[in-house]
């Protein structure tokens, strides 16, 4: 029986370690990508402990073709060309938040690399090259449906993932199918450090319950030990569920069709 290989990019914290340790636990091979080297290393450390046979560090910059292409590659090769689950994690833009009208040019194009460019281009590869069917999941926001006027680059430019990955699923039927993660607000560092900019004055704590936790209906932040969940369920889809979003938002947002 093949064993469980998987890619997770943006993978050292938050949303994308989560994600990854989710799919450690079911005793997937991890391809492990960050921007940052120390916190890569620790997590890798971290995901070995939580039942990953293998993990492999790789240091890489979705705003990069380059990067993007030889991290596809590197799971392609440490697999033999079977990866089951591709989990597609970002991070934030570097000029967030910056409200409509005050960003600088350069941040749409950034933007567009980190989201699109990089999505399309890795799913490109994987289908390409892969031996059997991958499962392609990029995260993404609640807020896209709605945007938060501080998070206008992000949330503008992520609003074109949908038409990416129900793209890739027609175009390559039996190699492909994809998944759109569209996440409510879970306490991540990079949440964190988003919101306190936000918050200017107001302190964080008042300003994560008053405008952050009052979004969902169950009047909280998701748990990541939930999004460890989901990463299974990547894992049991049924093949003829080509493409679909799935919400997991608390009931915070409208639905992305």
């Amino acid at each position: 029986m093949t064993q469980c290989w998987a890619l997770a990019t943006g993978a050292s914290r938050g949303v994308g370690l989560a994600l990854a340790r989710g799919l450690a636990r079911r005793g997937c091979n991890l391809v492990l990508s960050s921007r940052n080297p120390s916190r890569l290393e620790e997590a890798s450390r971290l995901l070995e402990q939580s039942g990953a046979p293998r993990v492999v560090p790789v240091i890489a910059d979705l705003r990069l073709e380059e990067d993007v292409r030889r991290l596809a590659r590197r799971v392609l090769e440490e697999s033999g060309g079977h990866v089951r689950v591709a989990v597609l994690s970002y991070g934030n833009t570097l000029c967030e938040p910056s409200p409509l009208g005050e960003e600088p040019w350069v941040c749409w194009a950034e933007a567009a690399r980190l989201y699109l460019a990089s999505t399309a281009t890795m799913i490109s590869v994987l289908a390409r090259e892969s031996r059997g069917r991958v499962t392609v999941a990029a995260v993404t926001s609640f807020t896209v449906s709605e945007p938060h006027p501080p998070l206008i680059v992000a949330d503008a430019v992520r609003a074109g993932l949908p038409a990416i990955l129900s793209g890739a699923a027609r175009r390559w039927p039996g190699k492909v199918q994809t998944v759109l993660l569209v996440l409510g607000s879970f306490r991540t560092p990079g949440a964190e450090e988003t919101v306190r900019l936000v918050a200017g004055g107001e302190g964080l704590e008042s300003f994560w319950r008053r405008n952050v936790e009052a979004l969902s209906p169950l009047g909280r932040a998701g748990r990541l030990g939930e999004l460890e969940d989901v990463a299974g369920l990547l894992l049991e889809l049924p093949e003829y569920i080509a493409y679909t979003p799935l919400r997991i938002d608390g009931g915070s947002g409208r639905c992305l069709c």
